[in-house]
Parts: C-alpha cells; sequence; structure tokens
C-alpha cells in the first residue's frame, strides 16, 4: 500500500513541477512514473512472497540492462556531434605540430 501511495505521491509531484512544459507532456511524464513505480512495487512484493523469484530477478536485471543501453545508444547518437567536433580539433591541433 505505502508503494502505491508513493506513486501516486511521485505522479502529483511531477505533474506540480512540470509547470513550464505543455499539459499533455507533463500528464505523460507524470504516468509514466506512476506507472513504473507501480510495477516495481509488483515485482518487490512477488520477489517478498517468494512468487518467481528467480525470474523476478531475471525480469528486473532485464529492465535494469535495457535501460543502461538505452541511454548508451541514445548518449552515444546524441553526443556524436560533439565527439566529431573534439576530435576534428584535436587532428587541428596534430597537423599544427
Amino acid at each position: 500500500m505505502i508503494g502505491f501511495v508513493l506513486a501516486k505521491l511521485s505522479h502529483d509531484l511531477i505533474l506540480a513541477s512540470m509547470k513550464g512544459v505543455d499539459n499533455q507532456t507533463a500528464v505523460t511524464v507524470a504516468s509514466i512514473a506512476r506507472w513504473v513505480v507501480n510495477v516495481f512495487v509488483v515485482l518487490i512484493v512477488l520477489n517478498q512472497l517468494g512468487v518467481a523469484s528467480d525470474l523476478i530477478r531475471i525480469l528486473f536485471t532485464g529492465v535494469v540492462a535495457m535501460l543502461a543501453i538505452a541511454g548508451g545508444i541514445a548518449f552515444g547518437l546524441g553526443g556524436q556531434k560533439a565527439a566529431q567536433e573534439v576530435v576534428e580539433g584535436i587532428k587541428k591541433r596534430l597537423i599544427k605540430a
């Protein structure tokens, strides 16, 4: 029950703190946060009850790995131009020397 209350609290907190953004975007982000917290609460409860503990650990590990890989790809693609500029600057300095 506490987890679901925290999910509602995180939804309301995110919704209130995103005043500078479009209303639909704020509602979407807040709803995603609420669902993520709810899913993790259910996984934790099932793990504590001993229901398919190994399956839940594997699922949790998969979700964390998925987020890490997605973050790495997003950072890599988003920072591609900045990395290119750094490499070009190093090339110019090496050519001058």
